[in-house]
Order: C-alpha cells, then sequence, then structure tokens
C-alpha cells in the first residue's frame, strides 16, 4: 500500500499577526513585538510575566460548532490549517 502526501500551503498564528505573511513580515523586518505584561497576585507581592499574545483582529476561521468548546491554541492551529486550504480554493 502506498500513500502519496502533497503539501500545498503554510499557515502561522504568532504575536506577530494572522499568516504567514505576517510572520514573514516581522521576522524579515527585525520588528520587536512589545509584550503584554500580565499581573496576578502572588503573596503580598504581585508578578508580572510579559506575554506575547495574538492580535484579534484577522480571526476569520469559519465558525464551526467543534470548535465553540476548545481552548484559543486549537483554534489558533486550526486556524493555521484552514488558512492554506481556504487560500487554495481561491486560486482554483
Amino acid at each position: 500500500m502506498s500513500l502519496t502526501l502533497s503539501i500545498t500551503g503554510s499557515g502561522a498564528v504568532s504575536a506577530a499577526g494572522w499568516g504567514t505573511a505576517a510572520m514573514m513580515d516581522a521576522l524579515t523586518s527585525d520588528a520587536t513585538i512589545p509584550p503584554f505584561l500580565l499581573e496576578r497576585p502572588q503573596g503580598d507581592g504581585k508578578v508580572i510575566t510579559p506575554v506575547l499574545r495574538v492580535p484579534p483582529e484577522g480571526a476569520t476561521i469559519p465558525k464551526s460548532a467543534r470548535l465553540r468548546r476548545t481552548s484559543p491554541i486549537s483554534k489558533f492551529a486550526a486556524s493555521a490549517a484552514i488558512v492554506p486550504l481556504l487560500s487554495r480554493s481561491r486560486r482554483k
């Protein structure tokens, strides 16, 4: 039995934005993405953790009942997989 695998596109969701174009633009321009400072209490003080967040704009993944209760990381992974499939179907 022989199986064939064809990779026809790529997708990315990062702190630079949605899609591989946004990520590649940030990489090639040496852009510094400012972190969001997440504060939470600990004892008498607080802990500050720098976090790189995914921008909310550009979230164009199709609505799906299967993704309704999933974690954000699962939605990002699904979006990174769906976007190249949608762009390939538009090229045809």
